[in-house]
Order: structure tokens, then sequence, then C-alpha cells
């Protein structure tokens, strides 16, 4: 396994621990921030998706592409519910001119707000739920209806074909990533059981995890479906969580 797949896991974990459509934001970060306010879908709602360059990024050298869910939490933090940014535009230049990772354009996805919950639960699971376990459920997390397969259809025959068509990528599974905390965390886990192993890795950061690092085991989980926090806990507690997964 190459040593910078492991260091954008550590870079993510770094971002836990630090608590006009298509035009460039005015934002005094590095790098260019991109913002397309209402990208349209077939599968989901339209939200906005911003889309970071990294300094140097000039459109003729291809670049990795990190993926990320709650994208709104990425690099504001006037538009987060807790005044906290995950600081993603200062953490990855940092470790680029420490020369720790190499270039990579980050696309964070906003989520939906009211239907995050149902758009990041990990849809295949309800299968094996009884429909007494499935009614509270349901009225719990999933609102009218679950909506992860329908995000993941979003994400790889729609976002993912955008990013690298209007952007110099570098589009295989080895140059692609997926990264999530907390339920950000389970449905990039989801993607990863779910979606064709070419396509991507992946990053898991949630603390209902602990127990699949621990063993090793890195498969899909009947377990997850009890182990849902709709708050980053690391946004919390400053808690390390190390890449076991990819």
């Amino acid at each position: 396994m190459r040593l910078w797949v492991w260091v954008y896991g550590l870079a993510l974990a770094a971002l836990m621990c630090g608590i006009a459509c298509g035009t460039p934001t005015d934002s005094a970060a590095p790098g260019q921030l991109i913002i397309l306010d209402d990208f349209p879908s077939d599968y989901i709602d339209p939200r906005p998706v911003r889309i970071w360059l990294p300094p140097g990024y000039d459109g003729k050298q291809p670049h990795a592409v990190l993926y990320m869910h709650d994208g709104q939490m990425l690099f504001d933090s006037s538009l987060t519910w807790n005044g906290y940014e995950w600081q993603v535009d200062e953490t990855m230049t940092r470790l680029l001119a420490e020369d720790n990772i190499r270039p990579a354009i980050v696309v964070g996805i906003d989520n939906n707000g009211p239907r995050r919950a149902a758009e990041y639960f990990p849809q295949a699971i309800l299968d094996s739920v009884s429909m007494d376990l499935y009614a509270p459920l349901a009225a719990r997390w999933l609102g009218d209806r679950p909506l992860a397969d329908a995000y993941l259809q979003f994400l790889t025959r729609e976002l993912k074909p955008y990013i690298d068509s209007g952007y110099q990528t570098l589009p295989g599974r080895d140059h692609t990533f997926i990264m999530g905390s907390s339920m950000g965390g389970l449905i990039s886990l989801y993607a990863l059981c779910e979606i064709s192993g070419d396509l991507w890795r992946g990053g898991v950061y949630v603390d209902a995890l602990d127990s699949l690092s621990a063993s090793g085991d890195t498969g899909c989980d009947p377990s997850l479906s009890g182990c849902l926090s709709p708050v980053p806990a690391a946004a919390h507690t400053g808690s390390r969580r190390s890449p076991d997964l990819f």
C-alpha cells in the first residue's frame, strides 16, 4: 500500500482535530474554491458542490481527487452549524508545502439538512431488518424513504464524470478517494462495499467503527445500523481515528 494513501487519511484526521454557480469565491484561504450553488441531479435534490483547487493548479497537470461529504463543514466556518470548519484547504496546503502529499482536488458535497441521515444511512442493511425494527428506524432517520443508493448513483454517474471531464484529474481507483466523518464515514464505507472496488479508495472516521478497526475486519457489518451519530464526535472531542479501513 503506497504511503501517500495513508497520508491522505492522516490529513483528514488532522482536519477532524482542528475544530454564483461555477465562480471562484473571495476566500483568503490558499488555493481556489469554486462553488456550484445548485448542482442538478436525477437521483437526489440539487445542492451546493464545493471544488477546491490546490495552489499551483493550472489545468495542465492531472490531479488526484478527494470526495468529501458534509461539504458545508469543510472550508468556511460562517456556513457551519457550530461555527467551526474542518480547515480542509489550510491543512491540504500545509501538507503540500511539507511535501507529504501530492497535489489533489477536493470536492465537497453539501449534505441536505433534514435528509442527511436518509442519504448517508447504509441502505442495503434495511433488507435484513425486521418490520418491527424498521418502523422506528425509518421514523427517526429515514423520513419517507432511504436515499443512500440514490446518493451513490449521484456520486458515480453524475458528479464524478462532471469532475473528471471539467478538471485535469487522474480518474482511476488509486487516485480517487471518498471520505467522511460520523454518518459521512458510514456512507463512505457503504460506497466502498456497494460500488466496484475499481472506482475509489476511502477513509472512514466514526466512533462506531472502533471494533472493526481493532479486529481488522474491513467488510460491511450489519451492526452498523445501530451505530449512528448525527454529529461528528471528533468535532467535539478532538479524537483521532487511524485510517485502518483503507
